[in-house]
This record gives structure tokens, C-alpha cells and sequence, in this order.
């Protein structure tokens, strides 16, 4: 018996078969043309897939600059004034009465201005919302200072208050 018995033989098959080359079944047109029953296709819910990434992501951090911390500083002062806004307009106005020097100027500036938000937290119900009251309340004197500069005969009002609290005499 050769390899090729082997492979061709079954022990059930009568006959074999050594023609590879099959007919193909013929389906008659009268088969094709009638329609059957309709056939109920069950809908599939879509299946839920993950996102899987195809590469890397990659995050590219740029480094700040010198302008940023100058920036961030600049908005710092000017923060950190505007909250002292009604203590320096105390201060400023008992420094046209009596010359004080500028860590005074500050720490008179810093107690007077907190305890205007003491107050402004008694007053009113609740720590933001007295925040938000005080934080108008230095709108308003920022806003009283503009008139009394454009107004007064003396002028430069910010830069005497400047002046005041940086030691200098204007």
C-alpha cells in the first residue's frame, strides 16, 4: 500500500473518487423566483467597545517662560493691593494729615483692611458672600481714587500713594 492509498482510501467508501474536479449543484430558476416566508432577522444590540489607543499618546510640555512669572507676580501685587485698597485709603489719607513711614503704611494698610472684612463678616451672613461684598467695597474705593485723580488740582494720587508705600517723598 503506497502513501497515496493512504490518503485516498476510507474505510467506509465503497468507491473513490479520484477526480478532484467536483460538479457544482445546478439551482433551477423556479427556485430562485419564488419567495419564501419572510425570515424575522433578530436585531443585535451593537456590542460596546473599549477605545484602544493605536499608538502612544504623547504629551508635550512646553516650559514656561520669564514673562509667565513676571506675569503671575505682577498679578499677585496688584491682587494683593486691591484687597488692601480700603486700609491704604485710610492710610493715605492720615498720611496727608501726619507723614508715616512705609512699614507702617502696611501694617496699618494690612490690620485696617482686615478688619473692614471682619466687619463686612458680621454684617453679612456667610464667608463668600461677604467676600464678594468686601472685594465691591474695593471696587467702589478704586473707583472713588479715579475721580479724586482726575478731579483734584494736585494730581498724581497713585503715584503718591506709591510713594507713600514704597518710603519715598513725592
Amino acid at each position: 500500500m503506497t502513501m497515496h492509498d493512504d490518503i485516498t482510501s476510507s474505510d467506509n467508501s465503497e468507491s473513490i473518487d479520484t477526480n478532484p474536479i467536483q460538479e457544482t449543484p445546478v439551482i433551477e430558476e423556479a427556485e430562485i423566483a419564488t419567495p419564501s416566508a419572510p425570515e424575522v432577522i433578530p436585531e443585535v444590540a451593537p456590542e460596546k467597545t473599549e477605545y484602544q489607543p493605536t499608538a502612544p499618546q504623547v504629551i508635550i510640555e512646553k516650559e514656561k517662560s520669564l514673562a509667565y512669572y513676571v506675569g503671575f507676580a505682577l498679578l499677585t501685587v496688584l491682587g494683593i493691593t486691591f484687597f488692601f485698597m480700603p486700609g491704604i485709603s485710610i492710610v493715605y489719607l492720615i498720611h496727608q494729615i501726619n507723614p508715616v513711614n512705609a512699614p507702617t503704611a502696611w501694617i496699618f494698610a494690612a490690620v485696617l483692611s482686615i478688619i473692614l472684612w471682619i466687619l463686612f463678616k458680621f454684617k453679612i451672613s456667610g464667608l463668600v458672600k461677604a467676600t464678594y461684598f468686601y472685594l465691591c467695597f474695593c471696587l467702589i474705593i478704586f473707583a472713588v481714587l479715579i475721580v479724586i485723580y482726575f478731579t483734584s488740582q494736585t494730581g498724581n494720587i497713585f503715584g503718591n500713594i506709591l510713594a507713600m508705600l514704597l518710603g519715598a517723598n513725592p
